[in-house]
Protein backbone atom coordinates (compact mmCIF):
# COMPACT_ATOMS: atom_id res chain seq x y z
CA UNK A 1 0.00 0.00 0.00
CA UNK A 2 2.75 2.43 0.99
CA UNK A 3 4.83 1.60 -2.10
CA UNK A 4 1.81 2.22 -4.36
CA UNK A 5 1.38 5.67 -2.82
CA UNK A 6 5.06 6.48 -3.35
CA UNK A 7 4.95 5.33 -6.98
CA UNK A 8 1.78 7.33 -7.61
CA UNK A 9 3.32 10.43 -6.01
CA UNK A 10 6.48 10.10 -8.10
CA UNK A 11 4.43 9.69 -11.29
CA UNK A 12 2.27 12.73 -10.52
CA UNK A 13 5.30 14.86 -9.63
CA UNK A 14 7.24 13.85 -12.75
CA UNK A 15 4.23 14.60 -14.96
CA UNK A 16 4.11 18.14 -13.61
CA UNK A 17 7.71 18.70 -14.74
CA UNK A 18 6.86 18.27 -18.40
CA UNK A 19 5.52 21.02 -20.57
CA UNK A 20 2.08 20.73 -22.12
CA UNK A 21 2.87 19.18 -25.50
CA UNK A 22 0.66 19.60 -28.54
CA UNK A 23 0.99 17.90 -31.89
CA UNK A 24 -0.71 19.00 -35.07
CA UNK A 25 -2.98 21.54 -33.35
CA UNK A 26 -4.83 23.36 -36.17
CA UNK A 27 -4.26 27.13 -36.36
CA UNK A 28 -4.84 29.86 -38.91
CA UNK A 29 -2.21 32.36 -39.94
CA UNK A 30 -2.83 35.41 -42.09
CA UNK A 31 -0.50 36.57 -44.82
CA UNK A 32 -0.09 40.33 -45.44
CA UNK A 33 -2.27 39.90 -48.53
CA UNK A 34 -5.15 38.90 -46.23
CA UNK A 35 -5.04 35.25 -47.29
CA UNK A 36 -5.81 32.84 -44.44
CA UNK A 37 -3.54 29.79 -44.25
CA UNK A 38 -4.69 26.69 -42.37
CA UNK A 39 -1.69 25.01 -40.80
CA UNK A 40 -0.63 23.29 -37.59
CA UNK A 41 1.41 23.99 -34.49
CA UNK A 42 3.38 21.40 -32.53
CA UNK A 43 5.59 21.62 -29.47
CA UNK A 44 5.14 22.92 -25.94
CA UNK A 45 5.24 26.24 -24.09
CA UNK A 46 9.03 26.33 -24.21
CA UNK A 47 9.48 25.57 -27.91
CA UNK A 48 6.90 25.24 -30.67
CA UNK A 49 6.80 25.52 -34.43
CA UNK A 50 4.32 26.00 -37.23
CA UNK A 51 4.10 23.49 -40.08
CA UNK A 52 1.77 22.54 -42.88
CA UNK A 53 -0.14 19.27 -43.36
CA UNK A 54 2.91 17.73 -45.08
CA UNK A 55 5.18 18.69 -42.13
CA UNK A 56 7.05 21.50 -43.90
CA UNK A 57 8.23 23.95 -41.24
CA UNK A 58 6.94 27.52 -41.53
CA UNK A 59 8.65 30.68 -40.26
CA UNK A 60 7.82 34.36 -40.46
CA UNK A 61 10.17 36.10 -42.87
CA UNK A 62 11.03 39.54 -41.45
CA UNK A 63 12.27 40.78 -44.83
CA UNK A 64 9.16 40.21 -46.94
CA UNK A 65 6.69 40.05 -43.98
CA UNK A 66 5.20 36.76 -45.23
CA UNK A 67 5.04 33.33 -43.62
CA UNK A 68 7.49 31.27 -45.64
CA UNK A 69 8.77 27.71 -45.62
CA UNK A 70 11.94 27.12 -43.64
CA UNK A 71 15.26 25.54 -44.43
CA UNK A 72 18.20 24.52 -42.25
CA UNK A 73 21.41 26.49 -42.68
CA UNK A 74 24.42 26.10 -40.34
CA UNK A 75 22.21 24.22 -37.87
CA UNK A 76 19.76 27.15 -37.74
CA UNK A 77 16.20 27.30 -39.05
CA UNK A 78 15.85 30.22 -41.43
CA UNK A 79 12.91 31.35 -43.55
CA UNK A 80 13.19 31.07 -47.30
CA UNK A 81 11.42 33.28 -49.83
CA UNK A 82 9.03 30.42 -50.66
CA UNK A 83 5.68 31.82 -49.52
CA UNK A 84 3.16 29.54 -47.82
CA UNK A 85 -0.06 29.28 -49.78
CA UNK A 86 1.55 30.58 -52.96
CA UNK A 87 4.64 28.49 -53.68
CA UNK A 88 5.22 24.74 -53.48
CA UNK A 89 7.88 23.51 -51.05
CA UNK A 90 8.17 20.21 -52.97
CA UNK A 91 8.91 21.95 -56.28
CA UNK A 92 11.56 24.07 -54.52
CA UNK A 93 13.35 20.98 -53.14
CA UNK A 94 12.67 21.71 -49.47
CA UNK A 95 12.72 18.89 -46.96
CA UNK A 96 9.71 18.13 -44.74
CA UNK A 97 10.11 17.72 -41.00
CA UNK A 98 13.19 19.89 -40.54
CA UNK A 99 13.74 21.13 -37.02
CA UNK A 100 16.45 21.53 -34.42
CA UNK A 101 18.24 18.49 -33.03
CA UNK A 102 17.85 17.44 -29.38
CA UNK A 103 20.96 19.30 -28.17
CA UNK A 104 19.91 22.56 -29.82
CA UNK A 105 16.39 22.20 -28.38
CA UNK A 106 17.89 21.83 -24.89
CA UNK A 107 19.81 25.08 -25.28
CA UNK A 108 16.65 26.84 -26.51
CA UNK A 109 14.36 25.44 -23.80
CA UNK A 110 16.62 25.55 -20.73
CA UNK A 111 16.66 29.36 -20.22
CA UNK A 112 12.87 29.47 -20.61
CA UNK A 113 12.41 26.66 -18.10
CA UNK A 114 14.74 28.37 -15.61
CA UNK A 115 12.90 31.68 -16.05
CA UNK A 116 9.58 29.92 -15.38
CA UNK A 117 10.94 28.31 -12.19
CA UNK A 118 12.29 31.67 -10.99
CA UNK A 119 8.97 33.37 -11.70
CA UNK A 120 7.03 30.63 -9.90
CA UNK A 121 9.39 30.82 -6.92
CA UNK A 122 9.00 34.61 -6.76
CA UNK A 123 5.20 34.30 -6.95
CA UNK A 124 5.23 31.73 -4.19
CA UNK A 125 7.29 34.00 -1.93
CA UNK A 126 5.13 37.04 -2.64
CA UNK A 127 1.89 35.23 -1.83
CA UNK A 128 3.15 33.95 1.52
CA UNK A 129 4.65 37.27 2.64
CA UNK A 130 1.69 39.52 1.90
CA UNK A 131 -1.01 37.70 3.78
CA UNK A 132 -3.57 39.86 5.56
CA UNK A 133 -6.42 38.80 7.83
CA UNK A 134 -9.74 40.54 7.31
CA UNK A 135 -12.60 40.34 9.79
CA UNK A 136 -16.07 40.76 8.39
CA UNK A 137 -19.24 41.50 10.25
CA UNK A 138 -22.36 40.08 8.66
CA UNK A 139 -25.87 41.18 9.57
CA UNK A 140 -28.82 39.09 8.55
CA UNK A 141 -31.90 41.21 8.00
CA UNK A 142 -35.41 39.83 7.76
CA UNK A 143 -38.16 42.17 6.76
CA UNK A 144 -41.74 41.89 7.85
CA UNK A 145 -43.61 39.31 5.81
CA UNK A 146 -40.49 37.26 4.84
CA UNK A 147 -39.79 33.68 5.89
CA UNK A 148 -37.14 32.75 8.48
CA UNK A 149 -33.55 32.14 7.31
CA UNK A 150 -33.45 28.57 8.53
Amino acid sequence: MKINFIIAAICLFSMSLFAAPVKNQPIEIMQPSGEIINCFISGDEFYNWIHDENDYTILFNEKNKYYCYATMQNEELIPTNIIVGKDSPQKNNLLPGINYNIEKLKTIKEPKIQQTFKKNKANLKSTTVNQTVYNNVVFFVRFAGENNFI
